[in-house]
């Protein structure tokens, strides 16, 4: 099957007819051969091969309704779409064209999709321990802790998210957070073919609204926090977090699994509403400095690292970890109550937790011979931004200068409010390119800059990161400290359409030496 991963032998699996795939709740009606072998599942008309079904979803750029005849013409066995089966298909159901295949009209493409998936692969998440993490910031951090903690267990574990899909030997670069669902279940069954048996896997907004993750069977969910983010796709805030909230309220409400868990931050306004919605079948853990079913206290935040004594129904542990900040002692705890919630031992995570050394582009540090502390940051939203400041402050022997740009043809509502934030907590701040994309980067750097003129600086304004991450190391002394935001684990710049190699980290130890 194109895609990914290749994950299907048919004969491995039971479930191989059009008739036995058929969901009753997505059905409106069904016609032609419903006994007909499927050999795969796709939304891309491009990727159609003999055999395969065909899911026709109208998207918001592209209708695939419109690709129907194509899908057919590339051998498809059967087609999905909200609209019945027409009478007439040019070059197909004519004199002397091709019979017809296989037609289900289903009551929302999306969803049929990951039904259709997941039962095709024969439900791998019922067979794996399944862990879901949502929210604005600390998805990628968490899932790399919860790996960590999986591998102290001595379990086989699996990855899918912002940075890459990995498990044993496989590493692939991840196109999107949370694949569509015929990649995502294709991904699923590999992994339980190959033996894994606990997946951490980042759930997107995105992904929630597009259904992605129908079909999956959860053991434990978690939200991180909720800020300003994605506001190009989702129209308001409300809007965004009603898309979280499918995670906890629907997807694991709907699970199989017998134990199903959420885990929630204490005191956060939006968990706590997540919280009032949550039906009985679901268990809720919480975490955080205080009043949670996992907490910390005699906590120490230094420039080497995190000290606190980690409280758990299970027992107690005194926790040492090089990661930094406030954020990464939440995280932390968020991965502590996940893996409660699983049922590991407090020894088996605190070991799981102290071998995480470094998460890639988050708050990664870049030693040196300057004598400068060097962050690289993924931080690309107000809220991200102000933390990780707000964090390397106390940490900062001379001044803190702060590198970032906004990404073109995504909200250009945050570009002023990130501007104002950080000429409040650096000392130095300077404007660059971030993924311009389609969008001109003088106007996203103009719209930048009066939020940092608003916060009562001028900053320095260089559009080429190259040349922007040159000019700060120049600039600083021993001492300073500087923040390269933005951008985080991603190699690239995408200018114009082009996606061209471009890498923070890369850069500043080539101008370094």
């Amino acid at each position: 099957m194109p895609g990914l991963f290749s994950a299907r032998v048919i004969e491995d699996f039971s479930l191989t007819t059009l008739k036995e795939l058929i969901s009753s709740e997505a059905l409106v009606q069904s016609s032609g051969d419903l006994l007909a072998t499927i050999s795969g599942i796709t939304p891309h008309s491009k990727r159609v091969e003999k055999g395969f079904l065909f899911v026709a979803i109208p998207g918001s750029k592209t209708d695939g309704r419109l690709f129907i005849e194509e899908a057919i013409a590339r051998g498809a066995a059967g087609i999905v779409s909200i609209d019945p089966a027409p009478k007439i298909v040019p070059g197909v159901n004519h004199p002397g064209g091709s019979p017809l295949p296989a037609w289900l009209q289903v009551k929302e493409a999306r969803q049929a999709l990951a039904l259709l998936s997941a039962r095709f692969y024969d439900e791998p998440s019922r067979s794996l321990n399944l862990v879901g993490v949502t929210g604005t910031n600390g998805k990628t951090s968490l899932t790399f802790l919860l790996e960590s903690i999986f591998k102290e267990a001595s379990q086989k574990s699996g990855v899918i998210g912002t940075i890459n899909y990995r498990f044993g030997e496989i590493n692939r670069p991840a196109p999107t957070t949370t694949p569509e669902p015929s990649e995502l279940q294709s991904l699923l069954a590999t992994m339980r073919n190959e033996g894994v048996q606990s997946v951490a896997m980042e759930v997107s907004s995105h992904a929630l609204s597009l259904d992605r993750v129908v079909g999956c069977h959860f053991d434990v969910v978690c939200f991180t926090n909720l800020s300003r983010d994605h506001l190009d796709f989702h129209e308001t805030l409300d809007d965004y977090f009603e898309a979280k909230c499918r995670l906890f309220t629907e997807i694991l409400t709907s699970s199989s699994k017998k134990k199903k868990t959420a885990v929630l931050p204490v005191g956060d306004p939006w968990g706590k509403k997540i919280r009032e919605r949550i039906g009985p079948s679901v268990t809720v853990l919480t975490y955080g400095e205080g009043e949670a079913d996992i907490s910390a206290d005699d906590v120490k935040l230094t420039r080497r690292g995190i000290r606190a004594h980690i409280k758990t129904p299970g027992g107690d542990f005194l926790l040492s970890s090089p990661l930094l900040g406030q954020h990464n002692l939440s995280n932390l705890l968020a991965a502590t109550a996940c893996a409660v919630a699983l049922g590991f031992s407090p020894e088996v995570i605190k070991n799981g937790l102290e071998a995480v050394v470094v998460i890639p582009g988050r708050l990664e540090a870049i030693s040196n011979k300057k004598g400068l502390a060097l962050f690289v940051d993924y931080a690309h939203t107000p809220e991200a931004l102000e933390k990780v400041l707000e964090m390397l402050r106390p940490l900062t022997i001379g001044r803190l200068i702060a590198l970032f740009g906004c990404g073109g043809d995504r909200d250009s509502g945050k570009r002023p409010l990130m501007g104002e934030i950080a000429a409040q907590k650096a000392d130095l701040v300077i404007l660059t390119s971030d993924n311009p994309r389609t969008e001109e980067p003088q106007k996203i750097l103009k719209q930048i800059l009066a939020g940092v003129i608003k916060g009562g600086k001028q900053p320095l304004i260089i559009a080429d990161r190259q040349e922007a991450i040159a000019r700060a190391l120049s600039i600083a002394e021993p001492g300073d400290t500087i923040l390269i935001a933005g951008k985080g684990h991603e190699d690239y710049q995408i200018i114009g359409t082009e996606k061209k190699h471009f890498s923070d980290q890369e850069e500043v130890r080539k101008i370094l030496g």
